[in-house]
């Protein structure tokens, strides 16, 4: 379960969708994460990275930003890529963890 699946994590009408086992079952935002014992909640399949076009795609990520969790959660980043294969292009996310083990102003995307 993306740590901005919790009620009250960011100034947002509704958090970020969190599911059952299966991927695509929506739980309430009060199920108790998988990463805990007893937990029943994990994160969408449908939380994956989708191609615009060939220089574009949108997507979720786990990140590390200054302002820390309530200013992260359900926000909206546009990343350019500075090397590899996609040198150049584009991609936006839409922050649904706040990725506690990464670096400041760091991201992970979610794939």
């Amino acid at each position: 379960k993306g740590s901005c699946g919790w009620d009250g994590k960011a100034s947002v009408s509704k958090p970020v969708d969190t599911c059952a086992k299966d991927g695509t079952t929506r739980v309430a935002t009060s199920a108790k994460s998988a990463c805990d014992s007893g937990g029943t909640a994990y994160m969408c399949y449908d939380q994956t990275p989708r191609a615009v076009n060939d220089s574009y795609a949108i997507g979720f990520a786990a990140a590390a930003v200054s302002g820390g969790e309530k200013a992260a959660c359900c926000t909206c980043y546009e990343l350019t890529f500075t090397s590899g294969p996609v040198n150049g292009k584009k991609m936006t996310v839409q922050v649904t963890n706040t990725g506690g083990d990464l670096g400041s102003n760091q991201f992970d995307i979610a794939i």
